[in-house]
């Protein structure tokens, strides 16, 4: 998937990560996803949402707790902007007795005004409304670095996805794929939805027409581990992994060696021919290509056998 800006080569170079979820299981994923989703208030299908709570999710948590969970995650506000209760409180739709009132109501906060002339005080200052530094998405990422509001886009689309897949009468356009699983359901209807190339996301159709084990190519061609004893113990760990969310059957999976290797190659072929052309300037380059080499090598290898072998004894659950 390409997106109109310039990138660095420094800044998008793959690397290998060191594994640190190698005592994670599936079950605790599993568990880690529902108790996230849990947090959300039900949208779809559409007679769920109407005129549910939108914090269903932080019911055991204090409106107070929420709103600053919520802002350190997400930067998300539950109140109205200071200035918001700053004029109301000049034109006197807060009263003197409404704030004395919320002031006996509301929970004890650390450093908070206590108060009415402290609360209006509070209300009235000039200062800036306070931003947290959160974990961004990618999409977030992109919007940073492409001047553009790809969140927004992000969340119109799905939503009107899954608006017509959940649809139980409620929606203008209902989904014919919706007997289908939701991701295969997506993708069926992502072939054929030309929003996003229209947006700028050049070849979006034909990266999700593109069979699935590219991606698990691409991803295991940057595992292989030329210095360990079993150069491809972490690679058969993620083809497990992913087989328990994603069918693939042994077609795609007797592909899998081969399209490994091709990204290798292509890898050394490509970060080869910037450094024969001069754009090697502090060696990373360089150091690239001895590493796809290296994990090219440990495919052809004795070890690259027995992987190979070892992919028909792997099966999908699914």
């Amino acid at each position: 998937m390409a997106m109109h800006a310039p990138t660095s080569q420094q800044k998008f170079e793959p690397k290998i990560v060191q594994r640190q979820t190698e005592k994670l299981t599936t079950d605790m994923i599993q568990t880690a996803v529902d108790r996230a989703g849990r947090r959300l208030a039900p949208l779809w299908s559409l007679r769920h949402f109407v005129a549910v709570n939108p914090y269903l999710g932080w019911l055991e948590q204090t409106f107070e707790q929420t709103a600053a969970t919520l802002a350190q995650r997400a930067n998300v506000r539950t109140t109205a902007p200071r200035a918001f209760y700053a004029d109301a409180i000049q034109s006197g739709r807060i009263t003197d007795a409404d704030l004395e009132a919320a002031l006996q109501e509301s929970d004890t906060v650390s450093g908070a005004p206590e108060t009415v002339d402290a609360l209006k005080a509070f209300a009235m200052r000039d200062t800036s409304e306070m931003m947290f530094e959160t974990t961004p998405t990618v999409a977030g990422v992109a919007s940073d670095m492409l001047n553009r509001d790809w969140q927004d886009f992000v969340t119109e689309t799905i939503s009107s996805w899954a608006g017509s897949y959940f649809d139980q009468g409620q929606s203008y356009w209902k989904s014919p794929w919706a007997d289908l699983p939701p991701f295969a359901a997506w993708r069926a209807e992502a072939v054929h939805d030309r929003t996003p190339e229209v947006s700028g996301i050049i070849d979006f159709g034909d990266l999700v027409a593109g069979p699935l084990v590219c991606d698990l190519a691409v991803a295991c061609a940057y595992l292989v581990s030329p210095d360990e004893p079993d150069p491809f113990i972490r690679v058969t760990e993620a083809i497990a992994a992913y087989l328990q969310v994603q069918h693939l059957d042994s077609r795609p999976l007797a592909l899998l060696p081969g399209l490994i290797a091709c990204r290798q190659a292509m890898t050394l072929l490509i970060q080869g021919y910037r450094v024969a052309q001069g754009q090697d300037r502090n060696g990373q380059l360089a150091g690239v290509c001895l590493g796809a080499r290296a994990r090219m090598e440990a495919s052809f290898s004795a070890a690259g056998q027995r992987f190979r072998e070892s992919l028909s004894d792997l099966s999908s659950p699914l």
